[in-house]
């Protein structure tokens, strides 16, 4: 079965305006940090509005073109939507129950909520009309789905599934604009969460205890890397011709050309709220640690060293990057406990504000053209609006 260190549902990070192998693994020691980073006093931020959006927000995704926030609150269960322009909720629809991940899909005026839970027998998908606000269709699957991916240009939606026990997992292809099932293929045991390459040519998917590596076009599996167990997340790092599989003890660096392992990070890694953060152009990655280091590690992709590792707060998680402003968003989880969203300069590595948000904040999403962050906070039922140019270092 998949483990999980902090059992809380995860959320997206900001979405764009509708974004056999052979040879071993290169096992490496324990890493060592090159440079130690000292935090900075905190300086404050400011939290310019709160927004209640009901029980518990689990998933929360932006649409920048037409300034609105979808919140999926699971508690209810229903999508909330809420105008970025005033702060404030304007509409919400209710969807079934054990729903897990919201998909917008701008281009088609539509959202794909998915619900289900292994325990209770299979999942399904429903699709959200957001002229209309209303749920225009539902379809079953065949597992537990893991978060969607959409490749909008092709009008294609990918679900990785989970079978209960130890049987094998689905991934299931759609026409997004038909909403039809176009495939169904088998995957190995317990599949994690999908991650699409930029030209939508390659879908790489964690299971078990490989990375799946399938064509796209004809859907046939072109590689399967062994990494070990329980892969959950993979980031892709074309540009550099790598991706990295990661797991709650180890970071995995795989040639994206020839898929072979390059080398095996062993270190401590928290995967609740998603993967770390990768700055591809400075060949950074931002790795948050579990349960209760409370620490950033920064690790340079060129020569797979530590750089830095940043002091923060319990149990932090779902870091998000701003490239424009070179800030990284942490927040502290804290068994649900924690209320604090840190803001470090990835250019000196230091912490530069500390923020106090709603109580068992998750992983915030990012409007980066208005520096807008917005932090979902699970405990208490609220969105937390945060103006990122208070925290521009002095």
């Amino acid at each position: 079965m998949r483990r999980f260190a902090i059992a809380v549902p995860l959320v997206a990070s900001s979405l764009a305006a509708m974004t056999v192998l052979t040879g071993p693994a290169v096992a490496s020691g324990p890493v060592h940090p090159a440079v130690s980073a000292v935090t900075s006093a905190p300086a404050p931020g400011s939290v310019i509005a709160t927004i209640a959006t009901g029980t518990k927000p689990t998933d929360i995704a932006m649409d920048t073109e037409k300034a609105l926030l979808y919140v999926l609150d699971a508690g209810t269960p229903r999508v909330v939507v809420v105008s970025t322009s005033s702060n404030t909720v304007i509409s919400t629809i209710a969807v079934p129950e054990n729903a897990t991940y919201l998909t917008p899909d701008p281009k088609r005026s539509q959202i794909f909520v998915t619900s289900g839970d292994a325990s209770v027998g299979t999942g399904s998908l429903s699709v959200i009309d957001t002229r209309t606000g209303t749920v225009t269709g539902t379809t079953p699957l065949r597992g537990d789905p893991r978060r969607p991916v959409l490749d909008a240009d092709r009008a294609v939606l990918y679900i990785a599934q989970a079978a209960e026990g130890d049987r094998p997992g689905t991934l299931t292809t759609i026409d997004a604009a038909s909403h039809a099932v176009l495939a169904n293929v088998t995957l190995g045991v317990s599949p994690g969460t999908p991650e699409l390459d930029a030209a939508g040519s390659r879908l790489y998917i964690p299971q078990n205890t490989t990375v799946a590596v399938y064509d796209t076009h004809s859907t046939k599996r072109i590689a399967n890397v062994k990494v070990g167990e329980f892969p959950d997340f993979v980031v892709l790092d074309p540009t550099h011709h790598q991706y990295f599989a990661v797991k709650l003890d180890a970071l995995i660096a795989i040639d994206s050309r020839t898929n072979k392992v390059k080398a095996t990070l062993r270190m401590p890694i928290a995967i609740d709220d998603g993967p770390p953060a990768l700055d591809a152009g400075r060949q950074r990655m931002y790795i948050p640690s579990w349960p209760y280091r409370g620490r950033i590690t920064v690790l340079d992709t060129r020569t797979l060293k530590v750089k830095a590792r940043i002091t923060v707060g319990l149990a932090p998680g779902g870091p998000v990057l701003d490239p424009i402003r070179r800030q990284l968003y942490v927040r502290e989880f804290d068994e649900g406990n924690g209320h604090t969203l840190y803001a470090i300069d990835t250019a000196k590595n230091t912490v530069i504000g500390a923020i106090g948000v709603g109580k068992g904040p998750l992983a915030p999403v990012l409007d980066a053209a208005s520096g807008r962050l917005y932090v979902p906070s699970w405990a208490t039922g609220e969105i937390s609006v945060v103006n990122t140019a208070a925290l521009a270092p002095r």
